[in-house]
């Protein structure tokens, strides 16, 4: 009989911080913002494919096995900042 040990790590609440990436594994997800009540903390999140935004709560994320995605990957996928002038725009017509 095999023996399974799955150990999920819990999201501190720096993971939980705007502009932090979150995956369950397949699907990437932003945190858009952040509300701390007492014990509770709710996030917006937001699936980078879709672009579709939920609320839930940290213990939900937990429950969904959600995990923090790690720092090189996650700026890896950050959006760059875009430039002052579109591509093919004149500089004048600004």
């Amino acid at each position: 009989m095999p023996f399974s040990l799955h150990l999920r790590r819990r999201l501190s609440q720096r993971h939980l911080t705007p502009g932090s990436y979150l995956t369950d594994g397949r699907k990437l997800f932003r945190v858009i913002s952040q509300f701390v009540n007492g014990r509770s903390v709710m996030v917006w999140i937001e699936d980078c494919r879709t672009l579709e935004t939920r609320a839930r709560a940290a213990c939900e994320l937990e429950a969904m096995g959600i995990r923090a995605v790690g720092k090189a990957y996650a700026q890896a996928v950050a959006p760059q900042p875009s430039s002052p002038t579109p591509a093919g725009y004149p500089a004048a017509l600004q």
